[in-house]
């Protein structure tokens, strides 16, 4: 498992200002050294797995938000759903195939690709990866289903899940 991970100094700063937190509130309440904040903050640090899951809790945002390149200033939030768990052998190159069609499709979209939390969640801990997905959900516009996504549990919950919430679906290798 990954100790710590690359995350944006600028997603972090934004999401500590956004949570209307200074460095040293965020310090008191995350127990984590303000000098290490600030290093967090311009990539002279990484946050380790607990951490980050700290700083999201605190700073009220999803770990999968914290993980973004850049701070999330687009209006269109898009999530990429598909199979994970039961698909250990293909499924790392599927999504960043499908976050690149997502790209041409959507040019200025904030894109929520699991991967980038998935790093980090021991691949036998499903319910833990799953529950940071729908976490995400929450927070787009749209989900982008990945080709034979019926045929996971955890696809299928989030396709759902985006039904509920009410945001457009699309399908991978599916004209309109």
């Amino acid at each position: 498992m990954i100790n710590h991970i690359n995350t944006s100094g600028a997603v972090l700063k934004w999401a500590r200002e956004k949570a209307g937190l200074s460095i040293d509130k965020a310090s008191e309440l995350s127990g984590i050294p303000n000098e290490a904040l600030h290093f967090m903050e311009i990539e002279a640090l990484f946050p380790s797995v607990d951490e980050i899951k700290k700083l999201a809790e605190i700073y009220k945002v999803t770990v999968a938000t914290l993980l973004l390149d850049e701070p999330p200033i687009h209006q269109f939030t898009i999530y990429i759903s598909g199979r994970i768990s039961d698909d250990l052998d293909n499924y790392f190159e599927n999504f960043v195939r499908a976050e690149q069609e997502v790209r041409a499709m959507f040019p200025k979209a904030q894109i929520i690709n699991p991967i980038k939390f998935a790093e980090y969640i021991p691949k036998d801990n499903y319910k833990e990866l799953l529950f940071e997905g729908l976490k995400s959900l929450k927070d787009c516009d749209a989900i982008y289903m990945l080709q034979d996504f019926y045929k996971s549990k955890g696809a299928m919950s989030e396709y759902y899940t985006a039904i509920a919430f009410g945001l457009e679906i699309y399908y991978q290798n599916k004209t309109k």
